[in-house]
C-alpha cells in the first residue's frame, strides 16, 4: 500500500548503486551452503504497482497464486518494477538468516534495482525438499515528480512444487493400491457368500 507520511520522506533517498543488483550487504552475509551446480528454471517477476497502491506479481505474465512464487534448488529469480511512469526504483530484503539465496558461499540478503538495470536478482541455493516459505520485504520507489513509495511482504516457497506433486502421485498409488485391495476383498466376500449359501441349500 502506498507509504504514509514517514515513508514518504523517504521515497527520495537514493539507494546506493551496487553492481550485479545485491547490496554491499548481502554479500557480506554470513556464510552459506556452496550452491551445487544443478539445471534451473528462470523466474522473471514483475512487480506492477496499481492504481490503488497495491502490488500484484506475475511471472511471464501469469499471476502468482497469493504473491507467491514456488521454486528448487538452482533456480533463478530476477525483479522488475512496473509503475505508472517509467522512471522507478526497487528494494528486496529478507530476514536475517532467511534467505534462499547465495553467491560463492555466501548467502544473500538484498537485491535492488531500477529501470537502468532490470530485471535483476540471483540463484536459489537451499536444498530443502520443502516446502520452506521464505517471506520478503518489497518497496518499489516511483522517481516521477511527487512519486510515492509501495511497499509489500510477497513470499518465496522452496520445494513446494517438488513436494506438492510428489505427494499427489503417492495419493494416487495409495488410491489405486485401495481400490485394488478393496476389488479383491470383494471378491473374497463374494466367494464366501456363495459358499455358505451353497451349505445352506445343502442342509436343507
Amino acid at each position: 500500500m502506498p507509504g504514509k507520511s514517514a515513508l514518504s520522506k523517504v521515497s527520495r533517498r537514493r539507494l546506493p548503486a551496487v553492481p550485479g543488483g545485491a547490496t554491499a550487504s548481502s554479500l557480506a552475509g554470513r556464510s552459506g551452503p556452496t550452491p551445487v551446480p544443478v539445471p534451473g528454471l528462470s523466474y522473471v517477476v514483475t512487480m506492477e504497482v496499481t492504481p490503488s497502491g497495491s502490488i500484484i506479481y506475475t511471472t511471464n505474465n501469469v499471476p502468482l497464486p497469493n504473491n507467491a512464487l514456488n521454486v528448487k534448488l538452482g533456480d533463478s529469480v530476477q525483479w522488475q518494477a512496473k509503475t505508472a511512469t517509467p522512471q522507478h526504483r526497487w528494494a528486496i530484503l529478507f530476514p536475517p538468516n532467511q534467505t534462499p539465496f547465495g553467491d560463492n558461499g555466501n548467502l544473500v540478503y538484498a537485491f535492488q534495482g531500477s529501470q537502468a538495470n532490470e530485471p535483476t536478482g540471483g540463484t536459489i541455493v537451499d536444498s530443502s525438499p520443502g516446502p520452506v516459505n521464505y517471506k520478503y520485504f518489497v518497496a518499489v520507489v516511483d522517481d516521477s515528480p511527487g512519486g510515492k513509495i509501495y511497499t509489500d511482504d510477497p513470499k518465496i516457497i522452496v520445494g513446494n512444487a517438488v513436494v506438492k506433486g510428489k505427494l499427489i502421485v503417492e495419493a494416487e498409488d495409495e488410491a489405486r493400491e485401495a481400490a485394488r485391495l478393496n476389488a479383491a476383498l470383494s471378491e473374497k466376500i463374494d466367494s464366501i457368500e456363495k459358499k455358505l449359501n451353497k451349505l445352506i441349500r445343502e442342509s436343507r
